[in-house]
């Protein structure tokens, strides 16, 4: 078996074994460490982005308990993606074919997978589109949160959807300005249910279900797995990705966990080199 496979299945036992590991050791703000960055989609909340920040630390937070970096400082914060451009794009299609109907439209937002065909289609193609230059003053934010943590941290990013648009060209920004990047001990970008042709830096570092539309975007990354028929397969991050146990859920975490320092070890027992 080797180490990626077992790694894989390490990860999902931690996640269905260790629920008392999964709180972040209490860290002074400025503590060098790993800053876990959450970059969202075009329809999560922010609050539902940040629980899946918080979801996304617990399950490094996990791994990393019984490494050689148990004492590494893990924070998460969340990356501003404001998609209300898209959301009322979206309505006004909606719209168009079946009325005012508030309801119901947020009925097929929020179980985007079971929404019809033309519903996920039009998703799909505002999921892949993101214009630079109006959504400039978000991406100099987040760039300036990555250029703050950067001084004394690791910066993961990890990109949910369209969040991999702004994730893609706010690495592009950061070179711009001289980073050395790539540098996984610096800055990386872990991919989730990507429409992109490409994960910037030294990817590709991607994951996406077999059962996610969002891979017929023209050009998208292909599907990198798909869960055993216990765990569905879908969009939402939480719903489908991050099942406890799920191999997508395995995938995403250990890809976060070799960026910490750029090495692989076991949940429970001593550290290996990859």
């Amino acid at each position: 078996m080797t180490t990626f496979v077992r790694l894989l299945l390490l990860a999902g036992l931690c996640s269905r074994l260790a629920p008392g590991l999964l709180m972040a050791r209490t860290c002074p703000e400025g503590s060098a460490g790993t800053t876990v960055v959450y970059l969202n989609g075009i329809r999560t909340d922010p609050t539902a982005a940040q629980e899946d920040a918080a979801v996304l630390e617990a399950r490094l937070r996990a791994l990393l308990d019984s490494s050689a970096k148990a004492s590494e400082c893990v924070s998460s914060k969340v990356a501003t993606n404001n998609t209300a451009g898209a959301v009322e794009d979206l309505w006004q299609s909606f719209k168009q074919r079946l009325g005012q109907n508030p309801a119901q439209f947020f009925d097929f937002l929020a179980a985007i997978d079971s929404a019809p065909d033309w519903f996920q289609t039009q998703f799909r193609n505002l999921s892949a589109a993101l214009d630079e230059a109006v959504a400039a003053p978000e991406l100099m934010a987040n760039v300036k949160l990555y250029e703050t943590q950067m001084r004394t941290n690791t910066v993961i990013v990890v990109a949910h959807s369209q969040g991999n648009l702004y994730a893609n060209a706010e690495y592009r920004e950061l070179r711009r300005r001289g980073h050395p990047l790539p540098d996984r001990k610096l800055f990386r970008i872990v991919a989730v249910a990507t429409p992109a042709t490409v994960v910037e830096g030294d990817g590709p570092q991607h994951t996406t279900v077999l059962g996610d539309f969002i891979y017929l975007v023209p050009g998208a990354l292909g599907p990198t797995t798909t869960n055993r028929p216990e765990h569905s397969d879908g969009h939402s991050l939480q719903k489908y990705y991050l099942i406890p146990g799920s191999r997508s859920n395995s995938k995403i975490v250990v890809n976060i966990y070799g960026s910490v320092a750029g090495f692989v070890g076991e949940c429970y027992g001593t550290t290996s080199p990859s």
